[in-house]
């Protein structure tokens, strides 16, 4: 769920005060030094808002393997001023900045195909140089329908373009082949239709090109049984710069990011494999990969394959490529928030600005595994100065980081070096900021009852029966809990506990001479206070088996709320109840007549359809269980956003888009619901893959009607087998529509 957050200057004294609160480091990508521990940095990027100058640049680098919230961030860059130049200047002792957070989304990489000439024309090939001094010796032939029609084409001098053009019919193939020679990682081209639009680039950002399809190797196949060794080897002497290279065989890794730490090699590196197994390797390109190449040897130690300089890898294999942020869809945004600033020594960027220290203290945690991070500096909400992001150590990050103008504006500065003309900038360079978190206190103890529990609360969804003590304990952070056993219990006795993550069970039954349970390391959270739950049977044995409940905008923008149960016993029958909360005591009933149970051992469906909301916001839903004995139980809450558009008079309506929304909560544990849109009525599947790319789980859902609909996840693979805690992803598909998120199951 996206959360939109506004600050003002009171907000600066709350932040002033959090300052004294411990923290602990998470994730770190420290700034280059020199030896005496002084900024090194030699470039940074501009993420400034300034509407007035059109300028509107946000920068974003990624992060991941967390396990604990966010509630800091602290980067690192330098404060300047552009006037057709850059000038030092001193920022405030505070700058607002917005913060925004955002989810990774991305998708598996797909064998390289030839170009399919779409028309029959003229086609344009434009060769640049991102240095300005030529191909240095590089060339490029060009072919149609594997004939060749450019040969050994190069850009003489120069940053290029420099143009070539040939014909090709509709239908024709075109693959290209690119030779390396000196610095070829500054080396790349595009290929443009006879209508001038650009159709395919190759090279860039420190890339070295590839070719179109035509450098696709095909796998090695093992000639023998035995041990094959692979030698990598570097030109230049000084390593493979953060290059690797994986090995598989018959598709299954056996040598996993095998570099050249430093020398020119041979570095050895063996595995086995048995005659006519498929050999194919993935090479990662570092820095100046025109100088790394390896060779394979087999059981006898001859040589049977090649690879590089600039090596292109045995065959495909399909990797997850993480897309740019999703700009416009922040997962977490906070904006003009008060940043203090520290001075920490000079620096040689932009007018030679003081290299500074920016200390984010953030209004809640932010729960995310992995994602990206971008801070931005706002003009526009008083800042004195631009912000520009340095570069960190290059011993970190993974060489992806995204720039991005959102106002579109092609000749004005985005980086230190004013690199002008970027409007989508990818950067195989990183910047430098640490992450952490509130330092985990003591871990007090508390009873039930006690001075921090309240009699009475809702009983969960999971436990259906009321013949239970059900206690309300308001605490924050971690704690011990201790649940004594009630002086009328005189048997043996059961227990649960629901707090943020879920569910939790003691040992039940608890023997009768076992005077307390205790739960341990319980999480609080102010907004969820934690339900303890005493009784002397077994609550777990259902009446009624839901398999789901739901909450949907139909076609006529009313609420239509849906229910299935598997399975129902001496059951009276259902009430709903709505409210602007997730407050269920305040809720309101609005079902005038209770709807009937069917009792019945087969699925049963079950809907109503609530035509009585006025105003747009989020409404929440609640089933009421009546059972025959006069006891009642209370399903999880389902929500849905309702939203009036048009002047007064109007049908209400609102329009709706083909969409993947986040899933909540993310993380989850036991279950997570996976929210979406659909502008019309069509065909849905939902399929939830591991972090090995196997599917897991599928859902099917036929709608007759736009609106917004969910699914509920239990963590359970299609087997009915509960899965392990880890990183998943979820891919929506509904017509020509794909989209693919990330969650984390976390136990």
């Amino acid at each position: 769920m996206k959360k939109t957050l506004f600050f003002t200057v009171i907000l600066a004294v709350l932040a002033l005060g959090a300052l004294s609160a411990q923290y602990q480091e998470i994730y770190a990508q420290p700034y280059p030094v020199d030896h005496a521990g002084m900024p090194t940095a030699d470039e940074a990027f501009t993420s400034t808002l300034a509407t007035v100058e059109n300028i509107d640049y946000r920068y974003a680098d990624n992060f991941s393997g967390l396990t604990d919230p966010i509630t800091k961030i602290t980067v690192y860059g330098v404060p300047s001023i552009w006037n057709g130049d850059w000038f030092a200047a001193d920022p405030a002792a505070t700058e607002p900045f917005h913060v925004r957070f955002y989810n990774y989304t991305g998708s598996w990489t797909q064998p390289p195909q030839p170009l399919i000439a779409e028309e029959t024309g003229t086609y344009t090939v434009n060769l640049y140089d991102t240095y300005g001094d030529s191909w240095n010796g590089g060339s490029l032939d060009v072919m149609v329908n594997g004939v060749v029609v450019l040969d050994d084409i190069t850009l003489a001098e120069g940053a290029g373009p420099e143009a070539y053009t040939f014909t090709a019919n509709a239908g024709d193939e075109i693959t290209t082949s690119f030779t390396a020679g000196n610095w070829a990682n500054e080396n790349w081209y595009q290929i443009l239709d006879p209508n001038n639009v650009v159709i395919a680039t190759d090279g860039g950002d420190g890339t070295v090109p590839t070719g179109i399809f035509v450098n696709v190797t095909q796998p090695l196949t093992a000639v023998e049984t035995g041990t094959y060794t692979v030698n990598l080897y570097d030109d230049y002497g000084d390593g493979w710069d953060t290059s690797n290279l994986n090995v598989y065989v018959n598709g299954n890794i056996v040598l996993e990011n095998i570099t050249l730490a430093t020398g020119t090699g041979p570095e050895a590196y063996t595995f086995t494999a048995n005659a006519g197994d498929e050999i194919t390797t993935l090479f990662m390109n570092g820095s100046w990969p025109d100088e790394n190449w390896y060779e394979i040897l087999d059981p006898n130690a001859d040589v049977i394959a090649t690879d590089g300089p600039n090596p292109q890898g045995f065959g495909f294999i399909p990797t997850y490529e993480i897309d740019e942020p999703d700009w416009n869809n922040p997962a977490y945004e906070y904006l003009a928030l008060d940043v203090a600033t520290t001075y920490i020594g000079p620096s040689s960027l932009a007018g030679n600005s003081g290299f500074h220290q920016y200390d984010f203290i953030l209004p809640e945690p932010v729960n995310m595994a992995e994602g990206w991070v971008s801070v931005q500096t706002s003009i526009d909400d008083g800042a004195t100065v631009w912000f520009l992001w340095s570069v960190c150590d290059d011993a970190y990050g993974d060489g992806s980081s995204w720039q991005y103008d959102g106002a579109k504006s092609r000749n004005t500065p985005n980086t230190a070096s004013v690199a002008n003309g970027n409007v989508r900038d990818h950067k195989s360079r990183d910047v430098a900021f640490t992450l952490y978190t509130d330092e985990e206190p003591d871990i007090i103890d508390i009873t039930v009852p006690g001075p921090e529990s309240t009699l009475g609360g809702i009983l969960p969804a999971e436990l259906q029966g009321t013949d239970a003590i059900i206690y309300t304990v308001e605490s924050t952070g971690v704690r011990n809990v201790t649940v004594l056993k009630p002086a009328s219990f005189t048997g043996e006795w059961y227990c649960w506990l629901q707090d943020i993550t879920g569910l939790h069970a003691a040992d039940n039954p608890i023997p009768a001479d076992f005077g307390s349970w205790t739960f341990f390391e319980v999480l609080f959270e102010a907004k969820a206070p934690v339900t303890v739950v005493i009784g002397e049977r077994d609550l777990t044995t259902v009446p009624v088996e839901l398999s789901s409940f739901t909450a949907t905008i139909n076609a006529q923008n009313y609420v239509q709320l849906t229910w299935i149960s598997q399975s129902e016993s001496n059951i009276l029958g259902y009430d709903l109840y709505r409210n602007d909360s997730l407050d269920l005591n305040s809720a309101l009933k609005i079902t005038t007549n209770m709807i009937d149970a069917t009792n019945t051992s087969e699925a049963h469906t079950y809907s109503y359809l609530d035509q009585d909301l006025e105003q747009s916001g989020t409404y929440y839903y609640w089933l009421q269980i009546n059972e025959m004995d006069g006891t009642n139980s209370y399903s999880s809450p389902v929500s849905v956003i309702f939203s009036v558009e048009g002047d007064e008079g109007d049908t209400p309506g609102i329009t709706f888009k083909t969409r993947l929304e986040n899933a909540y909560p993310n993380p989850f544990n036991p279950n997570t619901n996976i929210r979406y849109q659909l502008k019309d009525a069509g065909d849905v599947k939902i399929d939830i893959y591991n972090a090995r790319g196997q599917l897991v789980r599928s859902f099917s859902r036929t709608h007759n009607a736009a609106g917004y609909y969910q699914i509920n996840w239990d963590g359970r693979d299609s087997s009915g087998k509960a899965v392990s805690s880890g990183v998943y992803q979820y891919k929506m598909s509904s017509g020509n529509y794909h989209s693919t998120k990330k969650m984390v199951l976390k136990k």
